[in-house]
């Protein structure tokens, strides 16, 4: 007996089989008429619509025949899927690849067969339509013909199941699209190039206060209050004509108009919709968002940081003030005991002031009125001068801090003690470096050391802080610079900050038109740096 090989395709042959979902499926009335005409038409005991799975042909429809399925290594319709032209063996018992088949030498007892290769729509050979008897015949060529024709209209059926399964498969997700459509509780709307509202959900006219019909086919721009709604078909207009980005594809915060005129903040984000147009105009759908709840919260979070952080000052300084002085003036009538216990409560009411500056700039930052001075700054002066101003906390810390002329700014013939002259305001930018450097000091080794450097790159300076400590694990990267971040409490003995410092720093840095990063490797150390431009501004205008 010859076992039948596998096709070349036989891997796509099976995804495609499998995906016209008929395996296994109860049989129907579409294709059995078929297989009932072959075997009246040919005067034959068996006829099947045989399907060729991995390691099994599966009968879809079957007349004169109690089995479901046989093995695929005995079946003749295995062998048929290998050609493209009708498979017929007149009689088994004069073929060697089939006389020993148990198909033939046990039930059904095949002594001729015949079978067309069926193919699905994207031309794979999934089955067969196929005719057997038991005994010898032999079919004239019109017969088989016929045979073909038959086959034919099986697949014809088979590839109108195809679409009519495709069609479903569409209606469904348009149904799943429009459920959550109706259900979102975010106000959607669908725009075309035009502005004018082809659709809006539920959630988006209950925000509004309009009925559907008051909405549709009016300009979206009836929703916004100026100077969005004269905005907007400008920018609409610019990204049809150019594509660029200024509303459509970038999510931001704006006014929202309701019916009765009163206004509300609203996130909106707006996309065009891929692959889909209404005519020859092309579709845009807007998410919005009420975020009126959310303000408010941040409101009366932001007052009552400022309210805390602004009472607690008051008594802060006259605390720091009162121990200062009793350790200028009494320390030499005071036991070890009591200075220790009084320079502890001093250091920790540097900690609370620096954290409720901290907070009062984040308030600050959160609200826009951080305040700047710009001026020219020497970036040299600025960095010995934070080297100095940071001197004390480092030996605190048991580091050595330096400034170390740049071997850039060597390469680049700028004597260190020449100006390099950026425009900014000095007072932030020592607040950034003393960040930095309170930073690197305390995650340094004990004896440990740390460096401040400038180097010139393109178009500006990078002012850098360099130490020797445990590095920064990858998974922090994304999150060191937000607010609160600490990216390391094991080493508590040292303190830990508010985890606001970084964040203040970018901001400030972002302010000046720079960039800050840094660069880390585990158990060697960590750089941090700020890159500012060394275009001066015009000195009138407002930077």
């Amino acid at each position: 007996m010859q076992e039948p090989s596998k096709p070349d395709d036989e891997q796509e042959r099976l995804k495609a089989l499998r995906a016209l979902k008929i395996l296994d499926t109860p049989a129907e009335e579409r294709l059995d008429r078929f297989t009932r005409i072959a075997k009246a038409m040919f005067n034959v005991p068996i006829a099947l619509i045989s399907l060729v799975d991995a390691n099994r042909q599966w009968f879809k429809s079957k007349q004169g025949l109690a089995a479901c399925e046989t093995p695929r290594h005995i079946s003749f319709c295995g062998h048929a899927i290998l050609r493209n032209e009708i498979f017929y063996i007149p009689d088994t018992l004069e073929d060697i690849r089939f006389s020993d088949n148990p198909l033939v030498l046990g039930e059904p007892f095949i002594r001729s067969y015949v079978g067309v290769p069926l193919l699905e729509p994207d031309g794979f050979k999934i089955g067969t339509l196929c005719i057997i008897d038991s005994k010898p015949r032999n079919f004239t060529d019109e017969q088989l013909e016929s045979l073909k024709d038959i086959a034919a209209c099986i697949q014809r059926e088979l590839r109108r199941f195809s679409l009519v399964q495709a069609a479903q498969a569409v209606m469904d997700g348009e149904a799943s699209l429009h459920a959550v459509f109706e259900a979102v509780m975010d106000g959607i709307l669908t725009i075309d190039q035009e502005g004018i509202i082809q659709q809006v959900n539920p959630a988006g006219l209950e925000l509004f206060g309009y009925s559907e019909n008051e909405l549709l086919q009016q300009n979206v721009k009836i929703l916004m209050p100026a100077p969005y709604q004269s905005e907007h078909d400008g920018y609409l207009q610019n990204y049809l004509r150019t594509g660029t980005k200024k509303v459509i594809g970038v999510g931001r915060e704006v006014l929202g108009l309701r019916k009765d005129g009163s206004t509300f903040p609203m996130e909106l984000s707006v996309a065009e919709v891929k692959g889909v147009s209404d005519g020859n105009k092309r579709l845009f759908t807007g998410v919005v968002r009420d975020v009126t709840e959310r303000k408010h919260a941040e409101e009366m979070k932001a007052q009552f940081v400022s309210t805390v952080s602004h009472e607690l000052r008051t008594p802060l300084t006259s605390i720091r003030g009162s121990l200062s002085l009793v350790l200028g003036k009494m320390k030499s009538v005071l036991t070890p005991k009591a200075i220790e216990l009084l320079e502890m409560a001093e250091r920790n009411s540097e900690r609370l002031t620096f954290l409720i500056n901290d907070l009062l700039d984040l308030e600050k930052m959160s609200a826009g009125q951080l305040e700047f001075e710009f001026a020219e700054v020497n970036l040299i002066e600025l960095c010995k001068r934070a080297v100095t101003d940071n001197q004390g906390y480092a030996e605190q810390q048991n580091v050595t801090l330096s400034f170390v002329p740049s071997t850039l700014m060597a390469k680049a013939a700028i004597p260190v003690d020449d100006g390099v002259m950026v425009w900014g305001d000095e007072n932030r930018l020592l607040q950034v470096l003393a960040n930095l450097i309170s930073n690197a000091a305390k995650f340094s080794d004990s004896a440990g050391a740390v460096e401040v450097s400038i180097e010139q790159i393109e178009n500006g300076y990078r002012v850098s802080v360099s130490d020797h400590g445990p590095g920064i694990a990858s998974e922090f990267r994304g999150k060191i610079f937000q607010r609160f971040a600490q990216a390391d409490s094991s080493d508590v003995h040292r303190g830990r900050g508010s985890g606001l410092g970084l964040s203040i720093s970018k901001s400030i840095i972002e302010h000046h038109k720079g960039k800050i990063d840094y660069s880390t490797e585990l158990g060697k150390g960590s750089v941090f740096y700020f890159e500012l431009p060394n275009k001066m501004p015009n000195l009138d205008a407002t930077p």
